[in-house]
């Protein structure tokens, strides 16, 4: 029996790879890589070039070869570019045209990443609101190349700002304005490209209030003496919150002068009462805080009021109110058996005046009871105040005059005598026509009496004479010849 054997070439080549050139590229990088085969038979095969990642294998170029022995071929394997983040090589597989694999290699590995190289810096730390915030910084690719275009987004307080980057340095500025204050504010940066990769930054900063609004909230705008006005000052930062922080409030009256000035905590509530004889008029109610301020008008009311007392015989009146009192106020006087007795009195009084009636000039010895009538109010409300005493004694303390003339109301029939009342012109004249009828009233005896000695014949010229010799006879004769008279 034969045995035939047939006995195949065993073909093997060497096989090196150069490139990719960079341990690390960016999504979007190109990159590429040579093959050097030099096989140590003649060989009819393929080459195949596959990419090989962490998660994924991408056969991307085949070509086919024919090398001699002792040969070295080189093959140039076309740019790819990086897709996929992950860690690769890329392998390079010899096979024959059957298909089997002479040799196989792999590059060295590198890495595919999406992360850009972002540097930034702040212009500082803290900032109040409305300071401009400035971004500086750069941006490159994770090997070393610049970034042609990208957009920068900052992230504050739930705010987001974005802008172009045409080159890799760049500056931008953020108006902090309306940001909420905070001293642990987070200010996010992060920078995108058109390929999808990105960098980004974290910084701590601290942003402090400033008064943007002030706000007056008051009990009511209208007040009258001895009232209180209740304030409370409202702040508000540039962002609309609530801030605290003192607050200095000027009052000032109609004629200018200030009547407090006071520094308090914002939301903490301040009283203020107006004197008995405030000034009526507006009020400017101003607060304020540096350059912020709030100014509100505050009316104090016209009030004309009397404080009335009655002490014995005397009738004291204040004036209580904010403006000169010129009224007049009505003074009855009441007896147990009917009489009655209505004194008026001018007041004019400035605020704070007083003045005082004795009633025992008024009306003659007596108890009496006593009421004090007087219009008080203000302009659109006007009432009358009743002050009353009971059971007052009173001494006759009335002039001459007074005593007459009162006397001669109650001849007249009067029921009630108005004391001090005769006002005006025809008052007067009345009370001296009663007067002088009074007197020739009582006085017509004694002017019958003159008119009648007047009509006497003995006072004619012609009887001088005799009335001469009635002066010597004495007085007798004077009532004798009277007599005789008649013959």
């Amino acid at each position: 029996m034969l045995v035939f054997l047939i006995v195949v070439p065993i073909v093997s080549a060497d096989i090196a790879i150069t490139g990719p050139l960079e341990e690390l590229y960016n999504l979007g990088d190109i990159f590429s890589a040579s093959v050097y085969i030099t096989p140590d038979k003649d060989i009819d095969g393929l080459v195949k070039t596959t990419l090989q990642c962490d998660n994924y294998n991408l056969p991307y170029y085949i070509i086919p070869i024919n090398i001699k022995t002792g040969r070295e071929k080189k093959i140039s394997i076309p740019e790819l570019t990086a897709s996929r983040q992950g860690s690769c090589v890329i392998n390079v597989a010899l096979q024959t045209t059957a298909g089997d694999i002479v040799e196989e290699t792999n590059s060295n590995s590198f890495r595919i990443t999406a992360e850009l190289n972002l540097t930034a810096n702040l212009n500082k730390e803290e900032f109040l609101q409305g300071e401009d915030l400035t971004i500086t910084g750069s941006v490159k690719s994770r090997s070393g190349e610049d970034v042609e275009k990208a957009t920068l987004t900052v992230e504050l307080a739930g705010k987001r700002y974005t802008a172009d980057i045409k080159k890799d340095e760049f500056s931008y500025t953020l108006n902090l304005g309306d940001t909420e204050s905070d001293p642990n504010h987070i200010l996010s940066l992060s920078i995108n490209d058109s390929k999808g990769n990105s960098g980004e930054e974290e910084f701590g900063i601290a942003i402090k209030p400033v008064a943007a609004k002030l706000e007056n909230e008051i009990n009511r705008i209208s007040f009258r003496p001895l009232e209180t006005l209740e304030l409370t000052a409202l702040l508000y930062d540039m962002a609309g919150e609530a801030v605290n922080d003192y607050i200095n409030f000027i009052l000032t009256d109609p004629a200018g002068k200030k009547l407090f000035e006071y520094n308090a905590l914002s939301y903490t509530l301040v009283k203020y009462t107006f004197a008995q004889d405030a000034l009526p008029g507006n009020y400017q109610l101003k607060a304020y805080i540096n350059n912020v301020n709030k100014e509100d008008t505050i009316k104090v009311e016209e009030v004309r009021d009397l404080d009335i007392t009655i002490v014995g015989n005397i009738v004291y009146v204040k004036n209580i109110g904010n403006v000169r009192y010129n009224d007049q106020a009505t003074i009855i006087l009441e007896t147990d058996d009917g009489s009655k007795y209505l004194v008026n009195k001018k007041i004019k009084l400035e605020p704070a005046e007083t003045a005082e009636f004795d009633l025992s000039k008024e009306v003659p010895t007596g108890e009496y009871n006593v009421i004090v009538e007087s219009e008080v109010g203000t302009e659109e409300e006007v009432i009358t105040d009743t002050v009353s005493e009971e059971n007052i004694p009173i001494e006759d303390g009335r002039s001459v005059y007074k005593k007459t003339k009162q006397g001669l109301i109650r001849v007249t029939g009067a029921t009630i005598a108005a004391v001090n009342s005769a006002k005006g012109i025809f008052a007067s004249i009345f009370m001296v026509i009663i007067i002088l009828s009074t007197i020739l009233y009582y006085s017509r005896d004694y002017l019958k009496k003159k008119i009648k000695g007047f009509n006497n014949p003995l006072n004619k010229p012609e009887h001088k004479h005799v009335r001469e010799e009635i002066k010597t006879a004495g007085t007798e004769e004077v009532m004798e010849y009277g007599t005789k008279g008649s013959n």
